[in-house]
């Protein structure tokens, strides 16, 4: 196996968003990490989440 780092790097301002622990929740993460005026409505609409029908 590798080499795996133990250091830690701790990004301060960055929450998760609580979408369900979705995919979409983790790019709203890093949209308000980024300060990237964003609505969740908004990603979910450049993703094409929005019109995807998973029944």
């Amino acid at each position: 196996m590798g080499n795996i780092s133990r250091d830690k790097v701790e990004l301060h301002n960055y929450y998760f968003s609580g979408l369900e622990a979705s995919q979409i929740g983790a790019l709203k993460s890093v949209v308000d990490f980024y300060k990237i005026p964003a609505s969740s409505a908004w990603i979910y609409g450049m993703t094409g989440m929005a019109f995807f029908n998973s029944t």
